[in-house]
């Protein structure tokens, strides 16, 4: 924070999985974030009915790990024994090249506050691209196996969010606060597994 204007933040992490293989177990994501408080800036802090006026943006990686099995990475087996007779059978087929998934985020908006706070107003658009997306591919039935997982999806999100409330009355004793809250978004699926188009 700097002057009560300007601020960022920033933030960085690994993460690992043992659903990976350990060529692929880390991911490391990271994010950055902006808020610029317009209304503090010299020309416009004599316009009285502008409480607070700020811009924001931000941009961050996320990553997913859920593909269910513990150790998905492995070809695993169960002993089985029927009558005495011990045998081996493959119930779960592991993928070592499996990773991450990874989402991209992009976002930008303002807040507002007008009028002593009768009535405020934030607005976001936002973008999400997913990429590497954990997925078990369904496989024939004769293979013995329903699926293998892999990474075989890519998705984009964008949309937008709004909220806008008024407080026609604010008192000591009472209070009326009225807010309307909204949004629109378009999912687009960008890459499929060539046997499901």
């Amino acid at each position: 924070n700097y002057a009560d204007k300007y601020y960022l933040s920033c933030s960085l992490r690994t993460d690992g999985s043992s659903r990976f293989a350990p060529k692929n177990r880390w991911g490391t994501f990271g994010s950055v974030g902006a808020n610029w408080r317009i209304s503090q800036e010299e020309f416009l802090k004599d316009v009285e009915w502008l409480d607070n006026l700020a811009l924001k943006a931000s941009w961050g990686t996320v990553g997913n790990n859920g593909i269910g099995n513990l150790y998905a990475y492995r070809t695993q087996y169960a002993v089985n024994n029927a009558n005495g007779e011990f045998s081996v059978s493959k119930v779960y087929f592991g993928n070592p090249d499996l990773t991450w998934e990874v989402s991209e985020n992009y976002n930008a908006g303002v807040t507002a506050s007008l009028f002593g706070g009768l009535l405020t107003v934030d607005f976001e658009v936002y973008k999400k691209y997913t990429d590497k997306m954990l997925y078990n591919m369904p496989q024939p039935p004769s293979s013995g196996i329903s699926s293998i997982p892999m990474n075989a999806l890519s998705m984009q999100n964008i949309g937008y969010d709004f909220d806008v409330a008024i407080t026609p009355i604010k008192t000591r004793n009472a209070l009326l606060s009225i807010r309307f809250t909204g949004g629109h978004y378009n999912n687009t699926v960008l890459n499929l597994p060539e046997s499901k188009k």
